[in-house]
């Protein structure tokens, strides 16, 4: 890519403003650009507008924006580790809480799901998302809503949530099914270890008082 946005520039993060390198229009902090520029080299990336990308990989073909560009370049080696579980997915039902434009979704189908639920609150990412599973022909089921224990009885197999926030309602339920869950303060992830046997995966280095949980 020759655009303006492929440059490597130093800056300040947005939010705490930390020297930061900023690649294909996001920040990264120093010590994850070599992850963000060989994720970038095993996604093939072409800028289709001002905040817009298409990356393609094995066969998945996804249309982004730009922030959900760079959590998917800055990310996706830690979902594959954090979101993947020990047992297979192929053929299983996956309830994806806090779906993005569809990211993780790619990720569930390349590794065997059938059919994937996805929970998504905010509007420019659902359109995404919409647009992203009809081009994959995905077997995908797309709820435009904030998370509600209601979605637990849907038959998934597996649940992921990354979601800040949604977290907290899983108190209130009574069983989980196999899951992996982004817990964003100590507390609840003392009390969601105590009622439901979930242990502590990961520490995240890139947020603060977050942790990767799961059974």
């Amino acid at each position: 890519m020759g655009s303006e946005k492929s440059r490597i520039r130093l800056g300040l993060s947005k939010r705490k403003k930390l020297p930061s390198i900023k690649f294909l229009g996001c920040s990264y902090l120093p010590w994850r650009l070599p992850l963000v520029l060989k994720a970038a080299r095993n996604w093939s990336v072409q800028q289709t507008g001002e905040n817009e990308f298409l990356v393609s990989r094995f066969g998945m073909v996804l249309r982004l924006p730009t922030d959900n560009l760079g959590v998917l370049l800055g990310e996706w080696n830690e979902w594959a580790k954090d979101y993947i579980p020990h047992f297979s997915l192929k053929d299983k039902v996956v309830l994806d809480v806090g779906a993005g434009a569809g990211e993780t979704a790619s990720m569930f189908f390349l590794n065997g799901a059938r059919k994937v639920i996805s929970v998504e609150s905010d509007l420019g990412s659902i359109k995404y998302l919409r647009a992203n599973a009809r081009t994959n022909d995905w077997n995908v089921e797309i709820i435009h809503d904030k998370f509600k224990l209601a979605y637990l009885s849907l038959g998934a197999d597996f649940l992921k949530m990354d979601c800040e926030g949604c977290e907290e309602a899983l108190l209130f339920a009574t069983t989980l099914p196999p899951c992996r869950i982004e817990v964003h303060s100590r507390t609840l992830q003392k009390a969601l270890g105590t009622k439901f046997g979930l242990r502590v995966l990961r520490y995240s280095f890139s947020q603060d008082l977050t942790s990767i949980m799961g059974s």
